[in-house]
């Protein structure tokens, strides 16, 4: 799961980090916030996780980094009656918001 997941995202926030911090040395660290779609009903594992939290694998002196976790609490219907609702458009893929 990391190698296909968690380190390609880790490896783009890392880049835009840079190119950011690039662009204004010397001034606070750039506060980077990875949104994502995992809920709690999903694992145990999961269920444990914080809906807002650092991401202490990626912080630096020059980076700052937070997951947020907005459907950390909805269930699998909240997800489909929001889409069905067409507040979302469904795809393969996930969805778009």
């Amino acid at each position: 799961t990391s190698e296909f997941k968690r380190s390609p995202i880790r490896k783009v926030l890392r880049a835009i980090a840079r190119e950011e911090w690039s662009g204004r040395a010397g001034s606070r660290a750039t506060r980077i916030l990875s949104v994502q779609g995992m809920r709690a009903e999903e694992s145990g594992r999961r269920a444990k996780l914080s809906q807002f939290s650092p991401v202490s694998a990626m912080c630096s002196p020059k980076r700052e980094c937070f997951v947020w976790l907005p459907l950390h609490q909805w269930s699998e219907a909240d997800v489909w009656a929001t889409i069905r609702a067409g507040k979302w458009p469904a795809r393969a893929g996930g969805w778009v918001m």
